[in-house]
């Protein structure tokens, strides 16, 4: 892994950013998007698996996230996490080459991200790994705090919210606390994923078929549904996926106990894959 490094991006925000494995050796590349409130070196661990199985990964930090400068917890448009995505694709594929296969990488709302972005841009990947994924952000959500929120995006967009998600809902082991975490998004940010998932769960059948596809999640996650990603998985068309649902385990398995099966099913995965 890199120590990392902050780099003012062509949209104008600055991000902070890590790579992992070497490129030039990589049979291929891939690029993981992170979930809300937290950072890209949270999942360091789980970059080195895939840099150890010859995957050159790289991750951001979101505006707002981590180390990178912004708001807490605010993203602005669909179109500015499009062209991060893009921008982060096309550096990932001149490190490691043009002829070599990439894909997409993410973790709850990162993963959301990632199938959004998978449905609007099907070629944009040719394999995928999905965990935890959030479908439906207003699945825990009264239809007062709904109501709420579309009048406060009219008027106060960067009004801060808390996203009501206990450290305990995530993960068996807390351990030490990351000064870096927050669990704040602005309306803005929440409406934007609103929206986006109401065209994501019309669009599963715009995937590609040829995409190679592992979804996981813990069986326990009350933050991000199972019901609501199998159900999901189950319609997209993809030929090569397989949906792994990790018994007993949290929204964060890749902490404490649940570690070693999230560990054990990705590289099992990867193993299977011949590039």
């Amino acid at each position: 892994m890199t120590q990392g490094s902050l780099r003012q991006s062509t949209t104008g925000k600055q991000v902070f950013e890590r790579t992992f494995g070497n490129p030039s050796t990589a049979r291929a590349g891939a690029l993981m998007l992170h979930g809300l409130g937290e950072h890209g070196g949270r999942h360091a661990p789980l970059l080195e698996l895939f840099a150890q199985h010859g995957v050159h990964c790289r991750v951001f930090d979101w505006p707002g996230h981590g180390r990178s400068p912004g708001q807490r917890g605010h993203l602005e448009s669909m179109a500015l996490i499009t062209a991060l995505i893009d921008e982060q694709h096309s550096l990932l594929a001149a490190s490691i080459g043009p002829s070599k296969p990439i894909g997409l990488l993410g973790h709850s709302m990162g993963a959301f991200l990632a199938l959004y972005h998978l449905c609007q841009y099907p070629k944009s990947a040719s394999f995928a790994w999905i965990g935890s994924p959030l479908i439906d952000p207003e699945a825990n959500a009264s239809r007062l705090k709904r109501r709420a929120a579309r009048i406060l995006n009219a008027i106060c967009p960067r009004f801060p919210i808390h996203s009501g998600i206990k450290t305990s809902q995530c993960r068996k082991d807390a351990g030490t606390p990351d000064p870096l975490m927050h669990r704040t998004l602005t309306v803005r940010l929440g409406t934007v994923l609103v929206d986006a998932a109401k065209v994501l769960r019309a669009s599963a059948h715009q995937f590609s078929p040829d995409l190679r596809l592992l979804m996981t999640h813990g069986s326990a996650d009350i933050v991000c549904p199972p019901a609501l990603s199998k159900a999901f998985f189950d319609h997209l068309p993809c030929v090569d996926k397989t949906y792994a649902t990790l018994d007993g385990a949290l929204h964060e398995p890749y902490f404490g106990d649940d570690r070693e099966a999230i560990f054990d099913a990705i590289a099992a995965w990867l193993k299977e894959w011949e590039i």
